[in-house]
């Protein structure tokens, strides 16, 4: 079934008002984080001919074309969900994407496999700071006492 100007009817196809909670509004909303990401990187990098060569090839295997990323960024729903997940990856947003979409479900294996890895990088870097932070406490107090005396 089709609408007059030729679109098929559904949600995804809509024009919401954009204050409305509609799944279009977030796509879009999505799709500017990317945007931002991108535009955030070097001044080499931050081009979506070189964002798609440098950061998204490796993922996909070929460079997607500067308008795939275009309406990656705009929110398309016709985005394919590959350059979605890059973007994510390539942001650090997955491990709190799988936190929010399990809550209150009992996590898989495979989530548990994930969370222990991130959370054992935590630990490792958490343990580091507080060994430096305490390591260059002890050198300032031994060079207070040696000032005092």
């Amino acid at each position: 079934m089709k609408e007059s100007n030729g679109k098929p009817v559904g949600l995804l196809n809509e024009d919401p008002s954009p204050e409305s909670r509609h799944i279009v509004n977030y796509l879009q909303c999505i799709g500017d984080f990317c945007r931002r990401y991108r535009n955030l990187q070097d001044e080499n990098t931050r081009s979506r001919e070189n964002f798609a060569k440098i950061v998204l090839q490796p993922y996909l295997g070929t460079v997607p074309a500067r308008t795939t990323l275009e309406r990656c960024e705009q929110g398309s729903a016709a985005t394919n969900w590959g350059i979605v997940a890059s973007y994510i990856y390539e942001m650090g947003a997955f491990p709190d994407l799988i936190r929010v979409l399990s809550q209150g479900q009992a996590p898989t294996l495979r989530i548990m496999q994930l969370i222990q890895k991130q959370q054992k990088d935590a630990l490792s870097e958490s343990k580091h700071r507080a060994t430096s932070s305490l390591n260059g406490s002890d050198e300032k107090e031994r060079l207070v006492r040696a000032l005092r005396k």
